[in-house]
């Protein structure tokens, strides 16, 4: 018993060690677009996958208090398929992300902004990086203004 004693006083004596702080999503190192589309895509078919089977549990447990009842309609049913309807709409979304809504939607987001979109600029393909300056380009003469001014450039060119 005093060999238990004094371990225990042993380890209260112990120096306390620092508790890690709990991270958060815009403090971590920045994720791929791929991976970041990834598991937005993954999150949103779980969630589908979870009301589908909620649907299916609903549905066989109220057919069997219909056919003892002889009760209608159901407006849990009619909520759930809602829900059902958004999850579907909210997978079509997250299959559809771009880089585009990923550096608006995630990136800019990050702490360290600077730091988060130079980690991931070697990971992003040509395709990515042309989609990314195309927006870019966009934001400033808007998708008909960018080719114009592109052209008023040349003629520019050749003026001088």
């Amino acid at each position: 018993m005093v060999a238990a004693h004094s371990t225990s006083a042993f380890v209260a004596r112990q120096p306390a060690q620092p508790v890690p702080a709990v991270a958060n999503e815009n403090s971590l190192k920045p994720k791929s677009f791929r991976e970041w589309k990834n598991e937005r895509v993954e999150s949103a078919s779980l969630r589908l996958e979870a009301l589908q089977l909620k649907m299916k549990s609903l549905k066989a447990s109220r057919a069997i208090a219909k056919t003892e009842a002889g009760l209608g309609g159901d407006i849990q049913i009619e909520r759930l398929q809602a829900q059902l309807d958004q999850a579907h709409f909210s997978l079509d979304l997250a299959k559809d992300l771009s880089v585009t809504d990923y550096f608006v939607g995630y990136l800019t987001k990050m702490e360290d902004r600077k730091g988060a979109i130079s980690a991931v600029a070697g990971k992003l393909s040509a395709e990515e990086v042309a989609e990314l300056m195309n927006a870019y380009a966009n934001s400033f003469f808007g998708s008909s203004g960018a080719a114009a001014s592109c052209e008023a450039s040349k003629s520019d060119e050749n003026l001088k």
